[in-house]
């Protein structure tokens, strides 16, 4: 278990340093936010089955091309553990993004 803060940076290197230790597989927990806050509320958990990388730091690691995807097998054990233990658990594709707050220029649209 670690913890790398925010940002996608940040999350690259912890996580080449978890490799470099020897991990197989990586789960990474947070917060996100939603689009559709009237179904996906606060408290609610979400599996990401995928994702658009807009976090500025992945295309830096592999081709803008390249599909940012959970392995189906984990993502939905996930899910079914989530739900055993009763939590209200969303699953779909994502976005990532370097920002946490939106800035000026999304005041309002969300």
């Amino acid at each position: 278990m670690c913890s790398h803060g925010i940002g996608g940076p940040g999350a690259a290197i912890c996580f080449e340093e978890l490799i470099k230790l020897g991990a197989k597989t990586i789960i990474r927990l947070g917060t996100c936010g939603s689009l559709k806050p009237a179904k996906i509320k606060q408290g609610h958990l979400v599996v990401s089955t995928g994702a658009c990388r807009e976090d500025g730091h992945s295309p830096w690691m592999v081709p803008s091309g390249f599909p940012a995807v959970s392995d189906p097998r984990l993502s939905l054990s996930l899910y079914e553990e989530a739900k055993k233990a009763g939590h209200v658990v969303h699953m779909g594709v994502n976005l990532t993004s370097g920002n946490f707050y939106p800035g000026p220029a999304m005041a309002g649209t969300l």
